[in-house]
């Protein structure tokens, strides 16, 4: 029965005339055997079939039976007569026969099937070659014609979109833009397996700045074509919102390049702007939130070693950055790698862009990302220099910024979160309740134990471990003979809504305890009762206004809510007395 078998019966079908978009008729002398079959959704007795010849496999058959017949595994099919038509717009065919007998039944198989090729999945790479073929050439031929142009010097950009105009809607992009930061090549893991990505901000001649971003094959592609500060022409890729929260640039959107995308470098017009910043005051950082991205130019004041930490991300280099200005406040910047290989000179001023604020025990400081540009060609900036030059000459006088200098004046209205409020299950959904709070409650208990202090690095302040060889700090790889002890404190506190722990560190905790961390450690390893029932005489049942901010801390997988305070302050009484009859007197008239 094997020699009944078409040897090449499918590539025979395949070869037959047709026409996408039209079904033709085809008369054929083929001989096949059916390899498995199923019931379409449409018709109970039209049967979805994958035949077999000696060589290959192909599923794309419709054969028509009567009522209550089925085609069976293994059945021989003579085939007379078939109708070809395309399945989707890929081009699929399928063969619908039009007139076949079956000349013998349950036979077995001719040859083992998974010795045959399959067919199917053999158009489908031909087709993805023929268009991956069709690509390359495209991107060859225009790449070809940009560089001519190039060359020649005559680069028009008058078809180049602007990136201002741009939204998810535009197709076709096409740009003639300015490469401003490049980022280094990140790899990471998904669920789809590990990947890369790199970043670039790139600007138009109106300086309108916008992200763009590689992924995977692409990155390998396209990488080695952008250095910052040169000149492109780019065409291809696709547009996306731009999640500010992640990212630095203020645009609406972003693009995504993929392997169509074409980049070349071309000449310089003479029409691009300098990148612009929108610099602001330090002063004002004390009114922004956490997380903000922002522009700072300042007068350098002291600029730090390069050290190295550990970190999850490895070994990191960092050094930190003071800066004032003419708003009489300076601020601390830290700088990471690259920005450590930049030698920044001392008692000069010098711009820094896309810096995101961080805070950290009520004082706000700046912070580097991959997408950040320190600016030493401050030269378009002359306002804001002229002024911070007048502020330093006259009185180079800079003071810390700190959210600790700002005045609780209790005496007037004060704006309390009550702690039922803080603790409710939709607070901290948003970064706006990340923001600087302030309740009025007292202590209800404190424990006092060795837990409330620890040792710590006298540089970084991390906990220290402890070897035979001494202590030893593993974020800034030092050793110690002896550690610095600082404070960690948690105290219950409670107002009219309710209660909740808090936690105090450092020196807002000495101050709250009114006594040094030597003073309470000797307490504490003595167990001198009779101090700390003087120290509880003193903090117990008294009422303090504690700002800080609500943090969620998890442990065993479970999360709670904490309150991390920065500084307290005791409501005095008679202040208080005096803030209620003029508020009395106020309602009274």
């Amino acid at each position: 029965m094997t020699s009944k078998i078409s040897e090449n019966g499918i590539s025979i079908l395949e070869s037959l005339p047709n026409e996408p978009g039209k079904r033709s008729n085809s008369d054929t002398n083929v001989i096949l055997q059916i390899y498995s079959s199923q019931k379409t959704e449409k018709a109970s007795n039209v049967f979805s079939v994958t035949m077999i010849d000696l060589h290959q496999k192909y599923s794309g058959f419709l054969m028509k039976y009567p009522q209550d017949e089925k085609p069976n595994v293994g059945d021989i099919i003579h085939i007379h007569k078939v109708a070809i038509a395309f399945l989707n717009k890929d081009k699929t065919k399928i063969f619908y026969l039009r007139e076949f007998e079956t000349i013998a039944k349950n036979m077995p198989f001719v040859k083992s099937p998974d010795s045959l090729e399959n067919f199917s999945k053999k158009r489908i790479l031909e087709k993805e070659n023929e268009k991956k073929n069709e690509c390359d050439e495209n991107f060859y031929n225009e790449k070809n014609y940009i560089n001519e142009k190039s060359k020649n010097g005559d680069f028009d950009d008058s078809n180049c979109l602007k990136l201002s105009n741009v939204t998810t809607f535009t197709k076709n992009l096409h740009f003639y833009v300015k490469c401003i930061k490049k980022t280094e090549i990140k790899h990471y893991n998904s669920k789809n397996g590990p990947g890369q990505l790199f970043n670039v901000i790139i600007s138009d001649v109106d300086g309108f700045e916008m992200s763009c971003t590689a992924f995977n094959t692409t990155v390998d592609k396209l990488y080695n074509l952008l250095n910052e500060g040169k000149i492109y022409e780019i065409k291809g890729g696709y547009v996306k919102i731009n999640d500010k929260k992640y990212s630095s640039v203020k645009s609406d959107y972003r693009i995504t390049f993929d392997d169509k995308t074409i980049i070349n470098e071309v000449p310089d017009n003479g029409s691009f702007r300098e990148s612009q910043c929108s610099f602001i005051k330090i002063n004002e950082i004390n009114d922004m939130s956490q997380g903000n991205i922002i522009d700072v130019i300042g007068y350098v004041i002291e600029v730090s070693e390069i050290k190295t930490l550990n970190t999850k991300r490895g070994e990191m280099t960092i050094r930190n950055i003071i800066i004032g200005d003419d708003s009489g406040y300076k601020i601390n910047i830290t700088a990471w790698k690259p920005f450590c290989d930049i030698e920044i000179p001392i008692n000069e001023i010098i711009g820094f862009k896309n810096m995101r604020i961080n805070e950290f025990n009520g004082i706000k400081k700046l912070s580097s990302l991959e997408t950040s540009s320190i600016i030493l060609n401050i030269k378009d900036y002359s306002n804001e220099v002229n002024e911070i030059n007048k502020y330093v000459k006259e009185q180079n006088d800079f003071r810390e910024l700190n959210s600790n200098n700002n005045s609780m004046d209790i005496s007037g209205p004060v704006e309390i979160s009550y702690l039922k409020d803080l603790l409710d299950d939709n607070y901290l959904l948003d970064d706006q309740n990340r923001n600087t709070i302030k309740i009025r409650a007292y202590i209800d208990f404190m424990n006092h134990s060795e837990k409330n202090y620890y040792p710590g690095c006298f540089d970084c302040k991390k906990k220290l471990s402890q070897d035979q060889d001494g202590w030893f700090c593993q974020t800034c790889n030092k050793k110690f003979n002896e550690p610095k002890y600082y404070f960690t404190i948690n105290c219950k506190v409670r107002d009219l809504t309710g209660e909740s722990w808090i936690e105090m560190f450092g020196d807002t905790a000495s101050k709250f305890l009114g006594i040094s961390i030597e003073e309470y450690k000797e307490m504490i390893i003595n167990n001198d009762q009779s101090k700390i029932n003087e120290l509880n005489c003193k903090i117990y049942y008294k009422e303090y206004i504690f700002i800080g901010r609500v943090r969620i801390t998890t442990y065993n997988n479970i999360s709670k809510k904490k309150i991390s305070v920065y500084r307290c302050e005791e409501i005095s009484q008679k202040i208080e007395t005096e803030r209620l009859i003029k508020l009395f007197s106020t309602i009274l008239i």
